[in-house]
């Protein structure tokens, strides 16, 4: 549902009119309209996979051996447009952009990373009313590597950090943002 509210109307009368007043009767009337925001949803995986980007490298990742991941954004938003959405995260130290970039569902923005900051963002735009449930869910993909040194043995190296999903109800104007985890390389999973 687009652009949902909750109206309440109020009317009060009273016959029982103090003596000072010059009318028969009181009466009062009010509305409360309370609008309903949307919920969107923002998923994230790591992807063992071609899917049409390529592949590469041993999984798990073995020292000394460059190892390529997908990572697979989705944006699912049942109600109201959002505005100004985008999705922004950072590769740590040690992880490298593959520049392989697919999108789908009707999004044309693909990802974009900076290497002065090591940050990604998607600047998605308006993802409108029903996307995900009415119409296909806008989905990103891309691909970063990793080359794993000897001081890493027994570890789960990070993939992505400070990854978030913010924009603006259009509707009701409320701020929306949704923080998700760290990812590393037991996020895996298969495509």
């Amino acid at each position: 549902t687009k652009d949902a509210f909750v109206k309440s109307l109020i009317h009060i009368e009273t016959d029982s009119v103090p003596t000072d007043f010059t009318v028969s009767k009181l009466v009062a009337d009010d509305e409360l309209v309370t609008r309903i925001s949307t919920s969107p949803a923002f998923e994230q995986r790591v992807l063992v996979g071609d899917l049409g980007l390529g592949s590469g490298g041993p999984l798990p990742p073995k020292v000394d051996r460059k190892s390529v991941f997908t990572i697979h954004w989705t944006v699912i938003n049942p109600a109201n447009d959002i505005s100004g959405s985008k999705v922004v995260a950072t590769l740590p130290s040690g992880v490298v952009w593959e520049n392989k970039v697919r999108v789908s569902g009707g999004v044309t923005s693909q990802p974009v990373y900076s290497s002065k900051t090591n940050t990604l963002t998607w600047n998605i735009g308006t993802v409108p009313a029903g996307t995900g449930t009415n119409s296909p869910k806008y989905e990103g993909y891309f691909q970063i590597s990793i080359i794993p040194s000897v001081n890493q043995v027994g570890q789960s190296p990070s993939l992505m950090t400070g990854v978030s999903f913010s924009g603006s109800d259009s509707f009701t104007k409320e701020k929306i943002l949704l923080n998700m985890r760290n990812m590393n390389t037991n996020d895996t999973i298969d495509s």
